[in-house]
């Protein structure tokens, strides 16, 4: 096997993992297939462009057969400096990709793991 995605979809109506991290609940109330895009698995070999470029394509294919109206999932930043954050966060608001439309909410205030020195938003 040279990659794999773990994917979710609400057609299902499993929890998602989202919903252990994220207050969600507005958002998953919304009328729509949503599609949650987990964890990517690469093959270290293989952890190039054009592997990446195909498990997107195909995720596209993927959504457009479940006709999911949705694309969500979580991601962790990694960084040690929590002025770098403060600048990532204000480049989503600047850009306009950051909304409260469905008030989405952490459900732990921001924290770091010592052990991974990842600031976990």
């Amino acid at each position: 096997m040279v990659a794999t995605y773990r994917l979710n979809h609400s057609k299902k109506g499993f929890k998602f993992y989202s919903q252990t991290q994220f207050s969600i609940r507005s958002f998953l109330n919304t009328p729509g297939v949503k599609l949650e895009i987990g964890r990517v698995c690469i093959a270290p070999t293989h952890r190039n462009g054009l592997v990446l470029n195909l498990i997107w394509k195909s995720l596209g294919i993927y959504a457009k057969s479940i006709r999911a109206d949705y694309l969500f999932g979580c991601t962790s930043i990694s960084s040690i400096d929590q002025s770098e954050m403060h600048h990532f966060y204000h480049y989503l608001n600047l850009k306009n990709l950051n909304t409260n439309h469905y008030n989405i909410r952490p459900k732990q205030k921001l924290k770091y793991k010592k052990t991974t020195k990842q600031l976990i938003i």
